[in-house]
């Protein structure tokens, strides 16, 4: 009988116990609206060229139930390519500068912290009668591509943080319509970003992580160290009281055996 109460009291007490990597933040509504700086981008005789605009808000993003958020696609601007030149004539535009503006709120009431992730791309591409190809890639202050694009933010008062990658943007497209550019959002509570600053101190570690993303995977074991971590291993004290229930089921099956003997 006292076997049988350990066991009970044994997996009571497990139940009980935080789990490991518990610390995950829950995720949060928030809001977002882009703006561009260079909403028109012609070729040196504005016979040709594209009309970028933004997406006004703002867009409210609600998040599934608690403990997982998903990263989210937004759309960081849009593109519509106009020919009014001679038919058959290409009309080339190479590195003209682009500059978009990404606004989170953190939060989807009015009140709510606000802030920019700016970023500065260079347009290239060109119009041949009523076909379209633009790229556009984004650089630092003098002009060089950015290795790595993605901005990170945490609000103050809240301590959510929120990263933003802007996708690679290649489209080959038609005359008159319209084409998007996207940027994948990271918001908190997602398992990417769900400890301190997604997942360590910054992306997982100091900087991106250790050895890859973090740590061995993502950031120590799986996403984020302890973490945000998924199928992690059980607490060590939670395999004490296992090992303790059993061996105590053991030795009442045992005297059992003896006593019918």
């Amino acid at each position: 009988m006292n076997c049988r109460w350990a066991l009970l009291c044994g997996a009571a007490v497990a139940c009980l116990l935080p789990a490991a990597g518990s610390t995950q933040a829950a995720p949060v509504s928030w809001n977002w609206w882009t703006t561009v700086s260079t909403p028109l981008i012609a070729d040196p005789t504005s016979s040709a060229g594209i009309i970028i605009t933004g997406v006004a808000g703002p867009n409210s993003q609600v998040p599934p139930l608690y403990p997982t958020s998903i990263p989210t696609e937004v759309t960081l601007w849009n593109m519509k390519a106009f020919n009014t030149g001679t038919l058959g004539t290409k009309y080339n535009i190479s590195n003209q500068p682009l500059t978009v503006q990404l606004f989170i709120q953190d939060g989807t009431t009015p009140a709510a912290a606000t802030h920019e992730f700016d970023w500065t791309g260079q347009i290239s591409g060109y119009v041949l009668n009523g076909s379209v190809h633009f790229t556009n890639q984004y650089v630092d202050g003098l002009g060089n591509p950015l290795a790595n694009t993605t901005q990170s933010f945490t609000f103050p008062g809240s301590g959510n943080t929120y990263a933003v990658t802007p996708d690679i943007f290649d489209s080959p497209s038609v005359s008159g319509v319209l084409t998007s550019a996207s940027a994948l959002v990271d918001p908190p509570g997602t398992l990417d970003n769900g400890g301190t600053t997604n997942g360590g101190t910054t992306n997982g570690g100091t900087t991106n992580g250790g050895t890859t993303n973090g740590g061995t995977t993502n950031g120590g074991t799986t996403n984020g160290g302890d973490t945000g971590r998924t199928n992690g291993v059980p607490e060590p004290s939670t395999v004490l009281l296992s090992c303790l229930g059993l061996s105590c089921l053991g030795a009442a099956s045992w005297r059992k055996w003896r006593a019918r003997r």
